[in-house]
This record gives C-alpha cells, sequence and structure tokens, in this order.
C-alpha cells in the first residue's frame, strides 16, 4: 500500500478508485452540466451548494480537482478558495475557477505549496473544460506521485541516516561482538561460489583457511555428517532456488579439523535481485552440542520420572498439583487427570489437616525435607505409610515457584523393621536357649557377645568379660592353634572351624566343634562373624566307637554278598578294565549261562558269545557309554535272537556307573528276563493283524491326499498341534512306564529288603550292608522321581492345570528362578488332557526362555478365567527385546527333547480357537499372554492298566497264635507285583488278616462292600478309578474304616488331596516295609 493511501486511511477518508471532482456552486443545474460535459471521464463529480458543504467533502474525501464557482454570494467561494488554499492537506489542489472575466487578481494565491489555477468565464465552453480536467487531473496525479516519491525518498534518507547513524555508533560493537562471538558468520557469493567465515568460527571448527582464502560451497558440503549431507544439502539448495524463500535454518552435524563432528544450529539469509534470483547468502553457524546433550539429558530425565518406581509430584508454592507421574497413579489410585490443578488434601487422612501446610510453610523458606515419613490415603481407603522428600523449585533469580515432591512407599520396610526387631529379640531369646555356646565377634577378631549357655557352662559373668577373656577357658595346650586358626580365617573369610577343649565352671575340660561363619554387608564386606561351641564330648567317643566297628563291617560284607546273590535279578558288575569283576547266581544261570568261565571274562568276548555282532556292538557302546559319562541307561524294546541258542529272548536292563573299592569307576547292570511277556505281547499283536491291515489301507488312503491337505494352512495347524499333543503323550507314557515298572519294581526291591531286615534279625553288621542297599534303591527311586517329572509331572496328570503350574514354580528353583505365582484360590478348573498339556508346556517353554535371555530371576504366572475365557500372564522384569525380532524362535526346555518356539506356541493356541501375544520393551520386560476361549469339551482320558486283575478275597477270618480276632487288612495297587510284595512284609505279623486284593478303585469299594476290611491299603495312581476318589467314596460310606495311602509320590498335593479324601496317612511305598505295620497299627488304636 502506497504512503498516500496509508495516510488517507489513517484520516479517515474516502479513498475511489477514480479521481474525485469537487463542484462547489449553489445552482445546482451547473453541476448536472458539468457532469454531462464529464460524462465518459473515469472520474467522480460531487458536487456542494454552499462553502461550508464544499469544506466538509474536502475532509472526508480524497479531492483531486476542486471547480468553484466564485460568484457564490457572500463571497463564499472566495472563503472556500482560502480555506482550501490555508488547510496543508489540500493547499496543493488544483482549481478552476468560474469567473466573470478570464482572470480576478483578487484570486491569486502565493505560496509554494498553492496548487495550479485556471479560470474559465461564462459560457463555458465543454471542450475546453473538458480538457482543462484532464490536464489538471494529470497535474494532480503526478503531484501525487512525486510527492509519495519525495515522502518515500524522505523516509528511506531518514532510514538511510538512522542505519548510518546506528552504523556508525554500533560498528566498534559489531566488530567486538563479531570478534567475541563463538558463532561462525558466514558469507557466500552466490555468483563466484565463494565463501568466508570470520576468525570466530574458524577456531570453532579448526579451519583457519576460509578466513582469508574463501572456499567453494563444495567444501562446506564434504564437511556435512555423511548422514546428514543429502538432506541439509537438498534443502539448502531447495531454498535457493525457490524465489520467495529469503530465510534457511537447519540443524546438522559438522566435521571439524580434528574429524569429530559438532551439532550446529545454522541459520541464513538469501540476498535476490529484482528478479527473485539468488545472488548471496549470509549466516551464522551455532555449536549447539551442548544443547543437544542437554535435550539428551532431559528426555532421559523425563523418561526416569515416567518410569520411577517412586511417585514423583510437582505443585505450585499453594499447594496446587502440576504434575503427577505414572508411579503416583500407581501407588494412590488417582489418574493425572483427576489430579493435576488439584491439591493432595484429598490424600490426606483427617488427622493430620495441618500437615501440609506446615510441608508448605517450609518450602516457601527455601527449607527442603529429607525423608520425611508420614501416612497417606489411596482412593480405595487404604493407607500408606510414606517417605517424602520435598525440594522448592526456583527460577534462574532464585525466586520460588513450586516444589518437587518425592514420595515412596515404605509400608512394607516399617513392617519389615517391626519384624526385624521381633526378629531379633527372637534371636536373642533363642540363642540364650539353644544347646551350645554362641558368641560374636567383629570384622577384625574382638568378641563383644556370649550367650547366656557360655556364662552357664563357663561360670563367668558378663562383667568380668574383656576381649581376650574368653582364652581363660581354653586348654594352654591349644590356645595357639585356636588363635592362628582364628586369625587365619579373618584375614581369608573362609569359615573357621576348630575342635578344642573348653574348661568348665566345675573346672573339667569337655571337647567342642568351634565353628564360627562371617556376616556380610550388601557389598559383600564382613561386618561380624557368629559362632558357636557345640559339645562333641560323646560324639568324640562314638567316633572310637565307631573305628571299632568297622572291623565287624567288614566282616559283615560276606553276608551281604549273599544277599545280592539270592536276588532274583541278574546282578553283574563290569570294571575299569572292561571286564566283569563280578556276577550273583541268578546272573550266570540265566542270560550268561553258556559263559564260562564268566568272573575275569572280558566283557566284549561274552558279549559276542551270546548275541549276534551288531546287538552285541550295540550293547558294548552302551556299557562304555555310561562307564565314560555316568549317564544311566535304561533299555527299551530289547528282543534279539540269541548267537548261543537257537531262540530269541527279550531282557529289561539298567545300567548305572559306581566306584569300585580301588577307586575306579565301573558299571553295574541290573536286568531281568521278559522273554515270557514279550511272547504274550506278540499273540496280542498277532491278534490285531486285522486292525492293522485297515489301519494301513487307511494310511494309504490318507498318504495319497496328502498333497492335498498340506495346501491347508488350517490342517497344518491342527497336525502341528496334534503332533506336538502326540509328543506330550509319549512324554507321559514313557512317565507311565517309568512309574508303572521300573518305579514299582525298585519299591517291590525295598520291601523285599524289608523282608530281609525282618529275617536278619538283630545282626548289626547285615542290618547295616541291607541299609545301604536299601539308600541306594531309595536314590534310584528319587532319580526316577526326577526323570517322571521331566517328563510329565504326575501332579499335573492327577490334579489339573492350576496344581501344575504351582509345581511349575517349585520346579524353576532348581535353575536359580523365583516364580511368582497367582492363581484362583478354587481349584475346580477341568480342562481336556490336551489343553491342559499345551497350556502347561507353553508357560514352560515361557519361563525356560525368560531364565535363559531375561536376565533376571524372577518371573509371574498369573491365571484368570471366567464363563468364556481362560488368560495366562507371564511377565518378567529384565532386559526385554524388540517386539519384531523375539529373542529366540526355538529353546529347549530342561534338556529334554520338546522343543517349543514362540511362533509354535502361537500356531497351536490359534489351532484351538485361542490366541497367543507378546509385547516387549527393551529394559522394561517382557509380558507372554495365552488367551483360550472355554467350550464344551469331552476332557476325560482313562488310563487302563496294563495288568487287569479280577477282584480276589483271602480266606474267612482266623485267629493269631494269641487268640486274638487279628487286623483284616484289604491290598489296593493297580501292580501284581507291589501287591505280592506288602503281602510278603504283612504275613510275617501274626495279628494282620490279608482278607482280598483289588487292582483299582471300583473293585476296592466293592470288595469293603462285600468283605468289611478293617483297613484299606490304598495306591493312589490306578486306572478306572484312582486312590484319591475311592478313598473319599469309602471313607463317606464307611467312617470307621480306616484308609492308609500308598504311593511313590507321596508329598505335595497328594499328600493333601488324599487325607481330605478320609484317609489316615499317606506313605511312600519305599517306606512301606518299615512303616507299613506301624501304621495299621496305629490307624485301628493299637500300639506296634
Amino acid at each position: 500500500m502506497r504512503r498516500s493511501e496509508r495516510a488517507a486511511q489513517e484520516e479517515g477518508l474516502t479513498m475511489p478508485m477514480n479521481p474525485i471532482i469537487l463542484f462547489v456552486d449553489v445552482i445546482s443545474a451547473h453541476a448536472k452540466a458539468l457532469r454531462e460535459v464529464l460524462q465518459g471521464e473515469e472520474v467522480e463529480v460531487l458536487s456542494a451548494g454552499f462553502a461550508a458543504e464544499g469544506l466538509d467533502l474536502l475532509l472526508t474525501h480524497d479531492v483531486a480537482l476542486a471547480v468553484v464557482d466564485v460568484r457564490i454570494p457572500e463571497r463564499q467561494g472566495v472563503q472556500f478558495v482560502d480555506a482550501l488554499r490555508e488547510m496543508e492537506r489540500t493547499c496543493h489542489v488544483p482549481l478552476i475557477l468560474i469567473t466573470a472575466t478570464s482572470e480576478d487578481e483578487h484570486m491569486a494565491f502565493r505560496g509554494p505549496e498553492a496548487g495550479p489555477v485556471h479560470y474559465v468565464s461564462p459560457p463555458i465552453q465543454p471542450a475546453r473544460l473538458r480538457g482543462k480536467v484532464r490536464v489538471l487531473l494529470n497535474l494532480s496525479r503526478q503531484r501525487k506521485e512525486l510527492l509519495e516519491q519525495r515522502e518515500a525518498l524522505r523516509a528511506a534518507l531518514d532510514d538511510r541516516q538512522g542505519i548510518q547513524a546506528q552504523l556508525q555508533a554500533g560498528e566498534e560493537r559489531y566488530r567486538l561482538a563479531l570478534a567475541a562471538t563463538r558463532d561462525a558468520v558466514w558469507v557466500w557469493d552466490i555468483q563466484t561460489d565463494s565463501q568466508v567465515w570470520n576468525q570466530a568460527g574458524a577456531d570453532l571448527f579448526g579451519w583457519p583457511e576460509i578466513v582469508e582464502q574463501p572456499q567453494s560451497a563444495q567444501w562446506w558440503v564434504d564437511r556435512v555428517h555423511p548422514d546428514d549431507r543429502e538432506r541439509v544439502g537438498g534443502a539448502f539448495h531447495a531454498a535457493i532456488g525457490d524465489p520467495s524463500v529469503t530465510h534457511w535454518a537447519d540443524e546438522y552435524r559438522f566435521m571439524k579439523r580434528d574429524g569429530t563432528y559438532a551439532w550446529v544450529l545454522d541459520h541464513g539469509y538469501i540476498v535476490r535481485d529484482d528478479h527473485g534470483a539468488a545472488m548471496r547468502a549470509v549466516g551464522a553457524m551455532q555449536d549447539i552440542t551442548e544443547r543437544k546433550r542437554a535435550q539428551e539429558v532431559a528426555a532421559h530425565f523425563t523418561a526416569v520420572v515416567r518410569s520411577s518406581f517412586d511417585a514423583i509430584i510437582s505443585k505450585t508454592p499453594e499447594g496446587v498439583i502440576t504434575s503427577w507421574n505414572a508411579a503416583a497413579e500407581r501407588m494412590f489410585g488417582y489418574s493425572a487427570e483427576e489430579m493435576v490443578g488439584h491439591t493432595v488434601h484429598r490424600l490426606i487422612p483427617r488427622d493430620r489437616p495441618d500437615e501440609e501446610a506446615k510441608i508448605l510453610s517450609s518450602i516457601s523458606r527455601g527449607e527442603t525435607l529429607h525423608h520425611y515419613e508420614t501416612v497417606r490415603v489411596t482412593k480405595d481407603g487404604r493407607r500408606l505409610d510414606l517417605s517424602l522428600t520435598i525440594s522448592p523449585i526456583t527460577d534462574p533469580n532464585g525466586r520460588i515457584i513450586g516444589a518437587s515432591k518425592i514420595a515412596r512407599d515404605i509400608t512394607e520396610q516399617k513392617r519389615q523393621r517391626t519384624a526385624l526387631k521381633e526378629s531379633e529379640e527372637l534371636f536373642r531369646a533363642l540363642v540364650d536357649q539353644m544347646s551350645q555356646l554362641a558368641w560374636m565377634m567383629d570384622e577384625s577378631g574382638s568378641v563383644y557377645w556370649f550367650n547366656q549357655r557360655w556364662y552357664d557352662y563357663t561360670g563367668m559373668t558378663p562383667a568380668a568379660m574383656h576381649d581376650g577373656d574368653w582364652q581363660r577357658v581354653h586348654h594352654p595346650d591349644h590356645v595357639t592353634r585356636v588363635l592362628a586358626g582364628k586369625q587365619r580365617s579373618i584375614e581369608t573369610g573362609d569359615t573357621w572351624e576348630e575342635t578344642v577343649p573348653l574348661r568348665g565352671k566345675a573346672g573339667c575340660y569337655r571337647w567342642f566343634l568351634t565353628r564360627a561363619v562371617p556376616i556380610r554387608d550388601d557389598h559383600g564386606r564382613i561386618v561380624r562373624w557368629f559362632g558357636t561351641n557345640t559339645d562333641i564330648t560323646d560324639r568324640k567317643q562314638t567316633e572310637e566307637d565307631l573305628r571299632a566297628a568297622e572291623q565287624a563291617l567288614r566282616e559283615s560284607e560276606t553276608r551281604f554278598r549273599e544277599l545280592v546273590e539270592r536276588s532274583p535279578f541278574g546282578i553283574y558288575v563290569v570294571n575299569a578294565e572292561f571286564r566283569i569283576a563280578h556276577m550273583n547266581e541268578a546272573g550266570q544261570k540265566g542270560a550268561f549261562c553258556n559263559v564260562r568261565p564268566v568272573i575275569g571274562r572280558d566283557f566284549s568276548e561274552a558279549m559276542r558269545i551270546l548275541w549276534p555282532e551288531s546287538v552285541a556292538a550295540d550293547i558294548i557302546d552302551r556299557f562304555r557309554h555310561t562307564l565314560e559319562t555316568g549317564i544311566p541307561y535304561r533299555s527299551r524294546n530289547f528282543v534279539n535272537p540269541r548267537a548261543d541258542l537257537a531262540q530269541t529272548e527279550g531282557y529289561e536292563w539298567e545300567l548305572h556307573r559306581l566306584t569300585l573299592p580301588d577307586g575306579r569307576h565301573g558299571v553295574i547292570c541290573y536286568y531281568y528276563d521278559s522273554t515270557r511277556l514279550r511272547l504274550v505281547e506278540a499273540a496280542l499283536r498277532e491278534s490285531g493283524a486285522q486292525l492293522q491291515a485297515a489301519a494301513a489301507d487307511l494310511e494309504k488312503r490318507v498318504e495319497e491326499r496328502t498333497h492335498e491337505l498340506v495346501r491347508s494352512q488350517a490342517d497344518l495347524r491342527a497336525l502341528a498341534s496334534e503332533l506336538n499333543l502326540t509328543e506330550q503323550r509319549e512324554r507321559k507314557r514313557l512317565a507311565g512306564e517309568l512309574h508303572d515298572h521300573l518305579q514299582q519294581m525298585l519299591v517291590f526291591g525295598k520291601l523285599q529288603l524289608g523282608r530281609g531286615m525282618l529275617q536278619t534279625g538283630a545282626d548289626p553288621e547285615c542290618m547295616e550292608i541291607i541299609r545301604d542297599v536299601h539308600g541306594m534303591l531309595s536314590e534310584a527311586l528319587t532319580y526316577t522321581h526326577t526323570l517322571v517329572a521331566e517328563l510329565c509331572p504326575p501332579v499335573l496328570r492327577e490334579h489339573g492345570l492350576i496344581a501344575g503350574l504351582r509345581w511349575l514354580a517349585d520346579y524353576m528353583k532348581r535353575y536359580g528362578m523365583r516364580v511368582a505365582v497367582r492363581l484362583p484360590d478354587e481349584e475346580d478348573l477341568t480342562l481336556p488332557e490336551d489343553w491342559t498339556i499345551l497350556l502347561f508346556q507353553s508357560v514352560r517353554e515361557l519361563l525356560m526362555n525368560t531364565h535363559k535371555y531375561a536376565g533376571t530371576g524372577f518371573a509371574e504366572v498369573a491365571l484368570g478365567y471366567g464363563q468364556d475365557t481362560l488368560i495366562i500372564h507371564v511377565r518378567d522384569w529384565g532386559k526385554g527385546f524388540e517386539s519384531a525380532a523375539p529373542a529366540s524362535a526355538n529353546v529347549t526346555v530342561g534338556g529334554s527333547s520338546s522343543k517349543f518356539g514362540l511362533f509354535s506356541i502361537k500356531e497351536r493356541m490359534r489351532t484351538l480357537g485361542g490366541s497367543f501375544t507378546i509385547a516387549s520393551v527393551p529394559g522394561h520386560g517382557t509380558t507372554a499372554t495365552l488367551r483360550l476361549p472355554l467350550m464344551s469339551r469331552g476332557a476325560g482320558v482313562e488310563r487302563e492298566s496294563d495288568e487287569r486283575e479280577t477282584p480276589s478275597a483271602m480266606p474267612a477270618v482266623r485267629l493269631n497264635p494269641m487268640g486274638a480276632r487279628p487286623i483284616r487288612v484289604l491290598l489296593v495297587d493297580d501292580h501284581v507285583m507291589i501287591r505280592q510284595g506288602l503281602r510278603a512284609v504283612l504275613e510275617a505279623y501274626s495279628d494282620i488278616e490279608l482278607i482280598g486284593e483289588a487292582g483299582n478303585g471300583e473293585e476296592a469299594i466293592a470288595l469293603v462292600d462285600r468283605l468289611e476290611p478293617s483297613v484299606v491299603v490304598m495306591d493312589i495312581s490306578m486306572p478306572k478309578m484312582n486312590g484319591i476318589e475311592a478313598t473319599g467314596r469309602i471313607t463317606t460310606c464307611h467312617p470307621a474304616l480306616a484308609v492308609i495311602g500308598l504311593s511313590v509320590n507321596a508329598g505335595g498335593d497328594n499328600q493333601a488331596a488324599m487325607l481330605k479324601a478320609g484317609a489316615r496317612q499317606l506313605l511312600t511305598k519305599e517306606a512301606a516295609a518299615e512303616q507299613l505295620y506301624g501304621a495299621i497299627k496305629s490307624a485301628v488304636g493299637l500300639s506296634a
């Protein structure tokens, strides 16, 4: 907008599109005639009949030409002209005066600003008037333009003079500022492609040559970081090429002479010519490396606040909350939207009404409150014990503008402090009552505390005890040794253990075992020692007695060998030279009947006598592998033709490494002939030939259509799920084999040993040997328990998913993991077997992934379900990973062959109609979610016993030799061998009458109703109906009947379930030989 237009707008004038001609005449016809004369001209005509009216129009319009009839009565025309000339704004307006003559001298106007004046006399010629109007309008326009140019020049001159003055006044300051600035100021001549920097820029980045020697733009581009070069160069050249752009700014990394890069903020101003072409650019480059770091620190601080486990809150000096982090939301239950803009009064208990005012008062004085303990109330009404740290927030001038509060929940700490105090009191009460003499010393070895037992034994008093006085109760011959051992432990930090004689208050010495352990702080530094003195006088005498008994024990070894020789199982030992070092009678008469001599015979040679070369080579490899690695081996489906006999035989055999008397390793083999059992199985296989043929035909048809089925992803998922379930069923089968055969054999062996112990009598040497063998069988049984748990935990099979997850949490402790489980209180969750197996194995896979990759020793498993959906969350708070790239696709669980990748779990869950999702953030842990819709589906799986028995009953009631009525006992177990073993144990007692046997729970219930026993000995794991359900039904119908449970796994959930069902107690099968008789007597109220 031009200056005249702006001035007119400022003065409230109307700015027409066409020039305005003001006609002042009292005769309106003259105005009309003037409009007709000017018709066709691009002008606007305003008319006024009086001078005052004309002046009003002058003040409100920008008049380009005034036509005035000076002949208006009362000299109004002259007055109008005088007024027009006197006003600064209108004195330049051209005039056409209508006069009586061609020119009135009294109308002449003198002055430098007077506009042109033309005179016309009546009669007015239209063409002449039109010509004058055009000339004067043109003059008015030119004058207006000249005035505008003059104003512009004057303004420019004023601006230039002001700028020159400012430049002159600030030139020195500019030079000083340019020299003092740390920014790189640059000028680039675009036409010549040359740029120069100021000295500060050269010093800042280490390029002095650019100050005196202009460089090209490429010099600058080459020093921009390669990762930023394309972006920055493209943006800069785009700005140069855009005529509308005059400013450019960017942030990028610029290389210094030493090869390092600095973050810079570069501002540039582009100077262009009249056509918009870029001529040059000037700018300044500022090093913002520290700002970038500060931004990173600020972002880090923000992240810390957001991820802090402590509530971090800021508020105004008046107490109004301005920020509320996520930890505060978790701690108090209020969201940020609920708290920001409000005070904390809703969190303060009613019994602390003035506390916040006192805190704000302290903050207003600039005080910081450290570890201020108080109480706050959560949204759900819970009271929290908190430790507050409150600090004032100040602005750069030191004025307090708010407060920062960090709140830490110390509810648990206060509870722990109370518990610690109680624990210390309990500790002192316990150590004063313990049988040992107890004491403590500091890290330097100075003893400063003794328990009451010490004073009672030594006769000394606390007042008489000083550092070193404790040495007086030591035997003089041992003091030097004791002090040396104590000093050695203090220097090394190892446990101090000595046997020393201590004098009692009566003056007699007794032998004590002195043992002290270091107590360390969180940094591993020893802060004190805790020691005890245990009276071992009697034990030392016992040791002497034991040494005297060693000879007797060696003499009893012969009798033990005789016991082994009489075992019904074949047992032999292969030594380190791979020769048969020992073989019992059953072994020599059994498989090795044609090997003579057998003792001392090369084992490889003996195997090649008995078996074809390929079979013998495999057996030899198995023995060598166990001998070299110590890994046990159990045969599976060993049925082969004999090389020395014209027949095929089958054996079940097991290998274990043992240490021989010479200190070297050997291999012991236990075996029994299963040929007869194999023949029965062969007959069963033959009877199913037609079924196999049909299956083969079906298999052929399936094979023919396989290429069609592979196209279906859903079928593949189902097949993958079925393969997985087949694997789990195979694991379950193997676990069953271990439980149903090997464990039962081991239990039977223990029962037989129990009989041997009863038959041996009071011979202590023989009893010791039998106990050693008993211990070996117990270790083997424990090992089979471990294998069964690895393959298929019995608790999962017998008690379902919830009990299985509890077992899994305890199982993960062996990997050093602590697993918290959040499960429903009720135990009535019933799922199909395949669902239970899939969910259990998936959770175990996820926990093993956590153990291997999360870098944390803690995880959480949470299970919840409603009417429609079951959800399991597996969480850890480890290092996490990018969700798009999981840490592992396949992992091996517990050394087993079952590999569940995350993808595999997802596909199997999808097959069941469920889903598997995993969310992880690096540094914040991982959450895996298994979601499964609950639907009606048959889940019953009935186990069938390998041995089918019909209920059997014993003879009627008989009296024992003493004439008393015997205890009537019913045996219930699905394994004939176990029942035989139990029968053999109980038949040795005259007051026990075995009235019958049952192979499962249903048979047991029927026999109880028919035979009316006094005691039922009940196995847990049985087909058709297990022992727990059978016990519940029996005790409901016969409350007075005593049920004693037996199980290989007698702990945990089995124990609780059996007692809940009404059993008197639950024994392990391996302990039955020693404890069953006493348990039966106790169950019927008699003393064993």
